[in-house]
């Protein structure tokens, strides 16, 4: 395709392209590389939303799909959805309809069907088949275990059947205790172990994943166990992922899975699409049995001298040279060009050339400089891959497609000449592959302490503000040239709007208004901030801990530039995130605790007013009411003769009332004054505060004849005046609600734990379970004022002087079976009386 050939179709100066993916690392990494070199030379936009399997239940990743509802044709011209790996956990069809969201922008679904959206699929069964016969025609095995993968991803599901279907071909007996539910990761695969060998007791010769990180997790388990791979048991995999060669100390037998052509033929078919309208169709890659020392096999070199051909020409013939040389061509490209994007089709052109020049002898042939040349180009971004070991065995591979293609055009005798070319090749590859790995030790130990420092200052700053500015000067050090954060404003989540608290381009922090810059949220940035011309491939992960989604992040990642592997972004913007999940909970802190400060203000100034108007009931209200009271008794004394029955009976009511609102007055100004006008706590002889309460009680008590018993009391520290209130209150109205018979009151007090249980019970007349909570509100009365007197006031009072002492007060009752107040207060050690 030309480059800036393409054209958006919502009016960008170039087109942009959208693709989901779980995570930036193995698999996903390679396919996103397949569609940025073809973005590359395309001058196309690619933007990767890194959200997590969809409906994930376990690990951080659950609630990271909420970034996949930014997509939209808002800020994309078409989609590409990698849709077995996001559906581990989703049906085919919730798959299809959560693609069905984003209809009717242009959408390629790679690995997985989906009706009605061009799919790019690879031949699974095909895979898996030649894995099983490979292991059951070239090692002889026969009881060979498999670890499924979800049960939900189709992919997995047919490998799973072809696997049923290898042994049913080879005449061998399907065992289900050989076969494990894995979930693609490589705790799966270690559990599936476990499960093998200590649950069923099961026997096997081979285990076959259907992934690779599975397969790693196999390899862990069994060698921890003391098994050997591949003398005890053979391990193979699926997918070919870089790890795969230099993962685990015996490189795995595996599918590759053409990933990073799936890559390339998405992005190559939209872009397409969005140029010319092309149809856009379902495609089917091949895969490929990759052989490594896993499985039993010796390790991938090109071994042994070169057999003769069986059918040897007597010289070079230059004819046929030619003709073979498109095939090598194609060959080469094939080999190389997909996994290493600075190999270039002419420079192909020009090594074959060289190659086959030596081999005719000519002098001024230049094939391993050549050679050197296009490695150390090819390698070149492999060895800023601190954390990535790529599969070197391609290069190999290469120099196995020259041996094979010129021994057929060539005499016996120069088969010497050959290997000795092609032997000096492979030095060169060992001596590159040296240098990268030393490269890479290096790298990584220096971007490790760079990590951790920027990590370091960012989990210090207190505030947002200061996050961000830290963020700023460190993103160089970690090569990135462009960085957004946003924070979601409202809800749902994503909301409407979201806010831009910090823009980062070409190396400099741009100016925002204050407080941030307020933008639709489709948008994911704001158009004026981003060029056309670049930056060319952006990720946008999430910000937020657990189900707390609060934002997210944009960042370059620049193939050509980049100081650390893209699946280390993911990570460091975790970090991010738990940053400015931190500095955010310090500002709500801070926000509260001047709401705090407010409010504490406020009821201050409502306890002065509060004191104001307790001054005025006692003095104020209270002059008033005794004039009223006075007069009704002159009244009644002066006129006593001349009034009627009527009148006297209408005076006493009078006085009466008079007298039940002084008795209101005070017991408001008590309630009121329990916060307000206390003394300090002081350690307080609760016998000696009893013996006043019964003091003032003395006239109740021997008109109603009360028996009142008590238990020794502690002594505890407390405000005497509204403590002894306390009993006051609660033998009064054991007296007072005494029913028909003699009043029988007891007083005790027993440590429990850290505090003193108070309880104060009597034979009364009981109180109805469901109203024990409602009688300690203010004025909450449960009985006529003409049968049994009193306010409503007193146990409301009781409940706050407890309460601000510390405690808890509660009453347990049955109607006609008495009552038991209890009450709590702190147990504070005490020198003398307990």
């Amino acid at each position: 395709m030309e480059a800036n050939s393409a054209q958006s179709k919502q009016g960008r100066a170039i087109p942009t392209l959208g693709c989901f993916v779980p995570s930036l690392r193995n698999y996903y990494k390679v396919i996103w590389n397949g569609m940025a070199q073809v973005a590359e030379e395309c001058n196309a936009r690619l933007i990767c939303f890194v959200g997590g399997e969809l409906n994930s239940r376990t690990g951080i990743h659950q609630h990271w799909s909420v970034i996949y509802d930014l997509a939209s044709s808002v800020s994309l011209d078409g989609l590409i959805v990698p849709s077995a790996g996001l559906q581990n956990f989703v049906t085919v069809e919730e798959m299809a309809q959560f693609c069905a969201r984003y209809d009717p922008l242009p959408m390629v679904s790679i690995a997985q069907e989906l009706e009605g959206i061009p799919s790019i699929t690879i031949d699974n069964h095909v895979g898996l088949c030649e894995i099983m016969k490979h292991l059951i025609e070239a090692h002889h095995c026969q009881r060979i275990a498999f670890i499924r993968g979800p049960e939900n991803n189709p992919e997995a599901e047919i490998r799973y059947h072809a696997y049923i279907e290898s042994l049913e071909k080879h005449n061998i007996t399907f065992d289900p205790d050989l076969v494990a539910l894995g979930n693609f990761n490589s705790e799966s695969g270690t559990e599936a172990v476990r499960l093998f060998l200590d649950r069923r007791k099961a026997s096997f010769d081979a285990v076959v994943a259907s992934n690779d990180s599975m397969a790693f997790g196999v390899w862990q388990e069994l060698t921890n166990r003391g098994f050997n791979v591949p003398e005890d048991v053979a391990i193979a995999g699926f997918d070919d992922v870089p790890e795969a060669k230099a993962f685990i100390a015996t490189p795995l037998t595996t599918v590759r899975q053409p990933l990073v052509e799936q890559g390339q033929q998405a992005a190559r078919m939209l872009l397409e699409h969005l140029r010319h309208g092309t149809p856009l169709d379902n495609l089917t890659l091949k895969t490929r049995l990759v052989v490594r020392e896993s499985c039993g096999c010796s390790p991938f070199v090109v071994s042994g001298p070169a057999s003769p051909p069986s059918r040897a020409p007597t010289d070079i013939s230059k004819s046929a040279l030619a003709r073979q040389r498109e095939t090598t061509l194609a060959e080469m490209q094939k080999a190389l060009c997909p996994y290493f994007p600075r190999v270039t089709p002419h420079s192909i052109e020009q090594l074959v050339d060289a190659f086959f020049d030596e081999l005719q002898g000519k002098p001024d042939a230049q094939f391993l400089q050549r050679f050197s040349h296009v490695l150390r180009t090819g390698s070149m971004q492999l060895s800023r891959e601190a954390t990535e070991s790529e599969d070197m065995a391609r290069w190999q591979e290469a120099l196995s497609i020259l041996r094979e293609q010129a021994q057929l055009y060539t005499r016996p005798d120069a088969a010497m000449r050959i290997e000795d070319i092609l032997h000096q090749g492979r030095i060169l590859i060992a001596d590159v592959v040296e240098r990268i790995h030393a490269n890479q030790l290096g790298r990584t130990e220096v971007n490790t302490m760079i990590r951790f420092d920027v990590i370091r200052d960012l989990s210090i700053e207190p505030d947002i503000r200061s996050v961000v500015d830290s963020l700023a000067q460190n993103l160089p050090r970690l090569g990135v040239h462009t960085c957004f954060l946003a924070l979601y404003e409202g809800t749902p989540i994503p909301p409407p709007v979201s806010r831009l608290i910090m823009a980062y381009d070409n190396g400099q922090k741009l100016e925002l208004e204050p407080g941030g810059r307020l933008f639709p949220t489709l948008q994911v940035i704001p158009p004026d901030l981003l060029p056309d011309n670049k930056p060319p491939f952006l990720m946008i992960h999430p910000l937020g801990l657990h189900s707390s989604q609060f934002g997210f992040i944009v960042m370059d990642i620049d193939i050509e530039r980049q100081t650390i592997p893209a699946g280390i972004y993911e990570e460091f913007s975790d970090q991010i995130g738990a940053a400015l999940y931190r500095a955010l909970l310090l500002q709500q802190i801070e926000q509260s605790n001047k709401d705090l400060q407010q409010r504490a203000a406020e009821l201050a100034e409502a306890n002065t007013q509060l004191e104001q108007f307790a001054y005025i009931a006692s003095h104020d209200l209270q002059e008033p009411l005794r004039m009223v009271t006075s007069y009704l008794n002159l009244l009644e004394r002066r006129y006593r003769d001349r009034l009627d029955t009527d009148a006297q009976e209408f005076i006493a009511y009078a006085v009466d009332g008079a007298m039940r609102m002084k008795r209101l007055i005070n017991d408001l100004l008590t309630y009121s004054r329990v916060a307000t006008h206390n003394r300090p706590n002081e350690a307080t002889d609760c016998d000696l505060l009893l013996t006043q309460a019964l003091s003032n009680l003395e006239v109740a008590i021997k008109e109603n004849n009360a028996l009142i018993s008590h238990d020794p009391l502690p002594t505890v520290l407390t405000d005497g005046t509204q403590l002894m209130g306390v009993f006051q209150n609660l033998i009064g109205n054991a007296i007072k609600f005494h029913a028909d018979r003699q009043p029988q009151i007891h007083i005790s007090a027993q440590q429990a734990g850290d505090e003193w249980l108070f309880s104060v019970r009597d034979n009364g007349i009981g109180i109805a379970p469901e109203h024990t909570e409602q009688i300690f509100a203010i004025f909450n009365r449960l009985h006529p004022r003409d049968k049994y007197p009193g306010t409503g006031i007193g146990l409301a009072i009781c409940k706050k002087v407890v309460e601000r002492h510390g405690g808890r007060i509660w009453v347990e009752s049955q109607p006609g079976e008495g009552a038991t107040f209890f009450f709590t207060l702190p147990n504070t050690e005490m020198n003398g009386k307990p």
